[in-house]
C-alpha cells in the first residue's frame, strides 16, 4: 500500500526538487538560485510568470504538493512552480533586479500563508503520481519522460536523450521536442539517409566534416520549427524535405556510408559550444552539505575573523534551533559593520552611522573591477550581489531589525555573499 499523508508543513520547511525533469540543475543549487533562473525563465521550462496570473488572488489548496522526505529535508517532487511563487512572495526583497512576478488580484493572502497542506509520502509512491500525472495531462515532453525514466527507473539513456547530448537540438528548440519528431523523423533509417547512424553502446556517428553537419543539423531544425515537417506534411520524411527547401545541400548530404571516414559526435560541451547553440543537460545533484559562509575562511587575526569564527561556533553549535537562526541573521550585519570599521579604520568616516552602506558599495566597485575580478572566484550569489539584481543591505537590514524572521536558508544565502566579501578583504596572506 501506498505510505501517504497530508501533514501541514512550514512553507521554508519546503525544499525545491532540483532533479525535476522540468528543469534538472546541476551543482545542488539552493531555492533562491532555482527561483532566479525560474523568473528570468530563459529555457521557457517554469513559466512562473504566466502561472502567477492563472493563480490570482489565493492559494488553491485542491492540488497538494507531493512531498518526501530525503534526509531530513521536505523536497516537493511536485508543485514546484506554485512553492516557488509562494517562496517568492515570501522573500520578494530579495528578488530584485530580476523581472517581477505579476497576480491578478491582491497577493496579500498568499503572502501572509506559513503553512500548506501537502501529501508526505515514500520517494516510490511520489514518483508513481508525478510520472502518472505529467503523462497523462501531457506537461512533460518526450525528452522530460526520457529523462526521468533515465534518472529515476534505472532505464537505459534513449537514443532521444543522446541526440540531445550530441547536438543539443533538442534542449533548445522545444519544437523538436515532439512525440513525431522522436519517432518517425529522428528514426535510424531516416538519419542513414541524410549522413548519420546510431549505435546503442557508441552513440552518434557521422561522415560528414563540421561545416556540413552543422548546416544539415540546423536545416532538420529549421524545418521543424517552422512547420515544414510536421504531422501533416512530409510526415515520417527527412531528406525528401530538406533536399525540396534547400537545394544547395543536394550535393553536401549523402548517405552514411560505414566504409568511409567517421566520426562520432561527441556531447556538444566538448567539442566546443561555438558550434552548435546549446544548453546542455546538467548532472545529477550532490548531497547537500550546510556551511555557513559557504566555506572555511582563513582570514586575518583581528576583530573580524575573531567575530567570524564566533558566529561560525554558534551556528554549528546549535543551527537546529530558531530562535539561533534569527540571532545569527542579524548578527551578519554586526560582522559587516565590524568589518566596516576595520576597514576605514585610519579615515574620519570610521564615526559615520552609514559606515556599513558605504562599505557594502565600495567593496561592490572594488569586486566588479575589471582588473581584480578574473583572479576571483565568487560564489554565484555573490555574483547575483555584484550585478545589482540582490539588494543585500536591505535583506540585511530586515533581519537586524526584526521585521521578518528569516529561515536558515535566507540566513545561509547571505552568509555565503559575506564570507566572499570577508575574504576579498581580510585573507589571511600567506
Amino acid at each position: 500500500m501506498p505510505n501517504q499523508e497530508i501533514v501541514y508543513l512550514p512553507i521554508e520547511e519546503l525544499k525545491l526538487w532540483t532533479e525535476n525533469p522540468r528543469d534538472p540543475l546541476e551543482n545542488n543549487p539552493n531555492d533562491f538560485e532555482i527561483i532566479s533562473l525560474a523568473l528570468e525563465n530563459k529555457n521557457d521550462k517554469w513559466k512562473l510568470h504566466t502561472l502567477a496570473m492563472q493563480m490570482g488572488s489565493y492559494y488553491d489548496f485542491s492540488e497538494l504538493p507531493i512531498v518526501v522526505n530525503v534526509n531530513g529535508h521536505h523536497v516537493v517532487y511536485d508543485g514546484n512552480r506554485r512553492i516557488a511563487i509562494l517562496k517568492y512572495l515570501k522573500n520578494e526583497y530579495a528578488f530584485e533586479g530580476y523581472p517581477k512576478l505579476k497576480f491578478t488580484g491582491s497577493s496579500e493572502e498568499m503572502r501572509s500563508l506559513k503553512k500548506i497542506p501537502c501529501n508526505i509520502c515514500d520517494q516510490e509512491t511520489a514518483l508513481n503520481s508525478v510520472e502518472r500525472k505529467h503523462t497523462q495531462n501531457g506537461t512533460w515532453k518526450p525528452l522530460e519522460r526520457d529523462w526521468f525514466r533515465h534518472l529515476h527507473r534505472k532505464e537505459e539513456k534513449s537514443s532521444f536523450i543522446k541526440f540531445d547530448e550530441a547536438t543539443g537540438l533538442i534542449s533548445v528548440n522545444p519544437k523538436m521536442n515532439q512525440g513525431f519528431v522522436k519517432d518517425e523523423i529522428l528514426r535510424k533509417e531516416n538519419l542513414n539517409k541524410i549522413g548519420f547512424d546510431y549505435n546503442k553502446s557508441r552513440g552518434y556517428s557521422t561522415n560528414y566534416n563540421q561545416d556540413n553537419l552543422n548546416s544539415i543539423l540546423k536545416g532538420v531544425t529549421d524545418l521543424v520549427n517552422n512547420g515544414i515537417i510536421s504531422t501533416r506534411k512530409y510526415r515520417g520524411k527527412i531528406l525528401e524535405p530538406l533536399i525540396d527547401h534547400y537545394p544547395d545541400l543536394k550535393n553536401k548530404i549523402k548517405p552514411y556510408d560505414p566504409k568511409l571516414q567517421s566520426y562520432v559526435l561527441q556531447p556538444i560541451e566538448e567539442i566546443g559550444k561555438d558550434t552548435i547553440p546549446i544548453q546542455t543537460r546538467k548532472t545529477k545533484v550532490t548531497k547537500e552539505k550546510k556551511i555557513i559562509f559557504g566555506k572555511i575562511l582563513s582570514l586575518e587575526q583581528g576583530r573580524v575573523n575573531d567575530l567570524y569564527s564566533a558566529i561560525k561556533m554558534i551556528y554549528e553549535k546549535d543551527s537546529d534551533n530558531k530562535q539561533i537562526i534569527s540571532i545569527i541573521g542579524m548578527s551578519l550585519r554586526l560582522l559587516l559593520e565590524t568589518a566596516a570599521r576595520v576597514y576605514y579604520k585610519n579615515l574620519p568616516i570610521v564615526a559615520d552611522d552609514k559606515i556599513y552602506s558605504k562599505f557594502l558599495k565600495d567593496t561592490s566597485k572594488s569586486m566588479n573591477d575589471p582588473v581584480k575580478k578574473p583572479a576571483v572566484n565568487f560564489l554565484a550569489l555573490t555574483s547575483t550581489w555584484l550585478s545589482g539584481k540582490m539588494n543585500m543591505d536591505a535583506i540585511l537590514g530586515k533581519f537586524a531589525h526584526g521585521n521578518i524572521t528569516p529561515s536558515e536558508q535566507d540566513v545561509l544565502q547571505q552568509s555565503e555573499i559575506i564570507g566572499d566579501i570577508l575574504e576579498f578583504h581580510f585573507k589571511k596572506k600567506r
